[in-house]
């Protein structure tokens, strides 16, 4: 199955984006595992494969609903923020790199 645009630009993210930007290594490993949480949310309330997440799934409603569920489960606001902080990161990322859907992704960093 070919990767799609979302599994992509996420592997670019991590390979190439974060370490040109000299992001530390535990801001990596938290990015990394924000969206990889956001990947298993997609498949629990989606049904949604890891391998077939497209850009089309992450939108600012994804997100929110994401991070409230996280709310829900007790997480602390620290944790939120860092995991929103991880989310508009990537959506930043993605405004560059698929701008034909810039808005999506500017409405995922307000």
């Amino acid at each position: 199955m070919p990767e799609t645009d979302f599994n992509k630009h996420m592997r670019l993210f991590f390979k190439e984006f974060l370490p040109e930007k000299k992001s530390s290594p535990r801001t990596i490993l938290s990015y990394d595992r924000t969206l990889k949480a956001f990947v298993r949310f997609l498949h629990e309330t989606k049904d949604l494969e890891a391998k077939k997440v497209k850009l089309v799934d992450f939108t600012a409603e994804n997100v929110r609903l994401f991070l409230d569920t996280l709310v829900a489960k007790g997480n602390l606001p620290n944790t939120v923020n860092q995991r929103q902080a991880a989310f508009a990161t990537f959506a930043k990322y993605l405004e560059v790199k698929a701008p034909r859907k810039r808005d999506q992704f500017t409405a995922i960093t307000k």
